[in-house]
């Protein structure tokens, strides 16, 4: 008998991003398109971005969000769930016991690792993660980043063996951005000259560098280049960037969300932002970037991306100096070559469909 349910175990909010919510949501949209019925199990934690849950997903809440103003380390995952894993396991466990068709969890969580997983009662265990060398237990796993910033993960066996995708060709992105890879012309990919420059620095903008990024920004490069900022209006310094937006408003543009951000991307010629997930959709699309490392588990993507020619990586977000911003602008844009080389690598290193990929081969399997 096939397996129809599918639940994803996942978080989002100000201390973690959207990024991890915006994959799955990527690969729940696919499964639903291949026959699966999709479920979320997350929690409400303060800047979540539940809200971009669409319909056909059944929500789960389970306890345990962050509130407003609680603390937290950014490197120190254990504090990301709001509780501890065990209440999250049984939590999990008790939304699971209701489904008959719960057949297949996908975790995509920092926070929960090898114990979680072997306490986990469903049929089949998907396990997305892209934080190098953590020992896991699943018949599924995931890792978008990369060869070069993979360290070997330790994969124990549920059943027979554990299926493995590895690399960018895999990575989950909205099927927009495929659609739109499809209306580009390979041979003009990079000659157009940099004018409109999109930045996002993630959901949730842990390091406030959308706000580091204008303070730098001198009548020059207000003068050659447009920015769109996009920066979650509930982030600390929203406020502060509306005052910049609105001083040049000709060359400066804020917004605070998209439902459409492959569109936004498709309308600007270069992209300033973190080194997570967003960083294979720019590369499906041929758009040459700068990227910084948000977190400790975005230093080894962002230097292989740098190495590999795939974008400029201008260091660990605390260290970017202003500086280097300038350089960025007065040294890095300049250069048609290296910009045209970026575009065309990151062209070449994904298309986008790897979500659909891994969701065709999920429903032959179950």
């Amino acid at each position: 008998m096939a397996m129809n349910g599918v639940f994803f175990r996942v978080d989002s909010g100000s201390h973690i991003g959207s990024g991890h919510l915006r994959r799955c949501l990527s690969f729940a949209d696919a499964l639903h398109e291949v026959g699966f019925s999709v479920s979320f199990i997350t929690k409400d934690h303060f800047g979540s971005a539940i809200e971009e849950i669409p319909e056909y997903i059944s929500i789960h809440v389970i306890p345990g969000g962050l509130k407003k103003g609680q603390e937290v380390e950014k490197d120190n995952y254990s504090q990301w769930l709001g509780g501890s894993w065990e209440d999250d396991l049984r939590s999990t466990n008790a939304v699971l016991s209701q489904y008959s068709e719960a057949g297949l969890v996908v975790i995509d969580h920092y926070s929960l690792g090898l114990s979680y997983e072997k306490g986990l009662r469903c049929a089949k265990l998907f396990v997305i993660d892209d934080l190098s060398g953590r020992p896991h237990c699943c018949d599924y796993f995931l890792d978008q980043n990369l060869p070069s910033s993979m360290r070997t993960h330790r994969l124990l066996r549920r059943n027979a063996s554990t299926r493995t995708y590895l690399g960018p060709r895999y990575s989950l992105q909205d099927k927009s951005f495929s659609t739109l890879r499809a209306r580009i012309d390979p041979d003009t990919i990079g000659d157009k000259a940099i004018e409109k420059i999109l930045v996002f620095f993630g959901g949730g903008d842990i390091c406030n560098s959308t706000i580091n990024l204008a303070r730098a920004l001198n009548g020059d490069m207000l003068g050659k280049y447009e920015f769109t900022f996009v920066l979650d209006q509930r982030h600390g310094t929203f406020p502060e960037m509306t005052k910049f937006v609105s001083s040049n408003p000709q060359r400066c543009s804020l917004i605070s969300f998209t439902s459409t951000f492959s569109e936004l991307m498709m309308e600007h010629d270069f992209f300033i932002g973190a080194g997570g997930s967003t960083s294979w959709e720019r590369a499906t699309l041929g758009i040459p970037s700068a990227v910084i490392s948000m977190a400790e588990n975005q230093v080894g993507i962002c230097e292989s991306l740098g190495r590999e020619g795939l974008a400029h990586y201008l260091g660990a977000a605390e260290s970017v100096t202003k500086s280097d911003w300038l350089n960025l602008f007065s040294d890095i844009l300049s250069d048609r070559y290296l910009v045209k080389t970026m575009a065309l690598k990151g062209f070449d290193l994904t298309d986008g469909t790897g979500a659909m990929k891994i969701a065709r081969d999920l429903r032959k399997a179950l």
